[in-house]
Parts: structure tokens; sequence; C-alpha cells
């Protein structure tokens, strides 16, 4: 979605819905909260808002069009490990675009699912040790953190950053059929993305899970991206968890 005449077009999708993963075989994750249709996926910012940001409380999906990159502030000759915290600095040009995509739907964070031309891109290029990668988090924003429509705010607004990224790794993750109401796992998802976000962890396997395997905990705010060999959109990935002996994930797990 492309902004045009100044304005933004804001589809009206389903910015996130909740599940709670089952135990039992053959029956359907149970539906927990509602839909919400308000403003879900965004693909271009306008350069300006002043105060405000229209309708993307919690949106699914984003791409920030207008920023450019500029010189580093730090040495950017350490190649970022998976499982790590890492801060960069850069400097933007209101005139160019940010050119990335971004998940919302975690209301805290930046997820990052596609980059376009424009001032991320341009640092990958130049920094290729330190380039930000598909589910890159950014956490801070100028020290601003805890919301992920401030963290947008901020980018907009500053010529001068300094963003805290999160590099997820991949963990597996095996939890065989019990007779359990439930795995003890919140789900937060939009309809149209690739990832399901754990919004809680709570009695049931998965917490097992967790003290039998420290080193491969589920925590919040992880994604699961495949489950039983599917990837895809959360539907395919929730399908997959039915009538299955054993619920087998791949989840991107961030630093605490």
């Amino acid at each position: 979605f492309r902004l045009r005449g100044g304005s933004i077009f804001v589809p009206r999708l389903p910015r996130g819905v909740q599940h709670m993963l089952k135990g039992c075989c053959c029956t359907k994750s149970a539906l927990v909260g509602d839909v919400d249709e308000e403003g879900a996926i965004i693909r271009e910012l306008p350069k300006a808002w002043g105060n405000s940001m229209p309708g993307v409380a919690l949106a699914a999906r984003k791409a920030l069009a207008p920023v450019a990159a500029g010189s580093p502030e730090e040495p950017q000759d350490a190649m970022v490990a998976p499982g790590t915290e890492f801060t960069l600095k850069m400097t933007r040009d209101a005139s160019d675009a940010i050119g990335v995509d971004i998940d919302m739907i975690d209301t805290v964070s930046a997820v990052i699912v596609g980059v376009h031309e424009g001032a991320i891109q341009r640092w990958n290029e130049s920094h290729p040790e330190r380039a930000l990668q598909i589910n890159d988090r950014i956490v801070s924003v100028n020290g601003t953190k805890g919301s992920v429509n401030a963290l947008v705010l901020r980018l907009k607004a500053d010529m001068d950053w300094e963003l805290v990224v999160q590099r997820p790794r991949e963990i597996e993750v095996s939890i065989p059929h019990v007779d359990s109401a439930t795995l003890g796992l919140g789900l937060r998802y939009a309809p149209n993305g690739n990832t399901l976000v754990v919004t809680q962890v709570s009695q049931g396997p998965i917490l097992d899970w967790n003290a039998g395997h420290p080193d491969r905990a589920v925590c919040r705010h992880d994604r699961i991206v495949e489950l039983n060999g599917a990837r895809g959109v959360p539907a395919q990935l929730l399908k997959a968890s039915e009538c299955a002996p054993m619920l087998d994930f791949v989840v991107l797990h961030y630093p605490p």
C-alpha cells in the first residue's frame, strides 16, 4: 500500500487474533479474545504526522517509508550473532525513505519483515556485518521503548537514531500429545502475517518443556515460524497442529 496524495490507505483487515493452543488431538484451537478490525496493514507512512498516529495501534504489519542512513558513530566491525542484542547509530535525511516493513502485533516492538530501497537498505549495504535482517526486533529508538506506536513516532520525528535491536535465534521444541485442556501457550497473530506471537506461557506442557530445557525455553514475545513442518500464514500453522501425535515447533527466541 503506497502513500497517495499525502494520506495513507488503511485497509479494514483484522489486526490481531488471540488463540490458546490446546493439547487434545483433533480439536481446533479455542479462540480467546476478539478479532479487532481496526487498521491492520500500512505499507507506507507519511513523512510527518505531527503529534498523533492515525488508527494503527496494535497494527499487524507496517512498512515505514521516509528516512535515510548516515555514518555510524560506533565501531561496526563485529558480526552480530543470533540471540544477541546490539545498538546501531545512524543519521537520516527527512527526504529519504526508511524502506522497511515492520510487524507490530506484539505492541511493544517493531519486527522487521521486509527491507526496501531507502535508509535501512543503504545502511545494510555499507555495514554488512551489522546489517538489519528479517525478524530483527527493534525494541528502543533514542531511549523510547515499551510501545511500538511510540517507536514509530520517534523513527518519523528524529533525524538521528540510536536503535536497540534484538536478533533472534531459532530453537526447536517438541511436545508429545497429552490429554491436557491446553498447552499453556497463549498466541496472538495477524491473519495475513507469517508468525504466531507468544503472549503468555502458563501451566501446561510448554511450561514443563521450559523446566526441562532451559536453553530452549519458550518465552513471551517469541514467535512460532514453523509447526509440524508447515510454514506460512497463521491459519496454515494452526491447522498443522490438528490431529498430530507430536507438536514440533521452530521458534524465534529473542534475548530477554
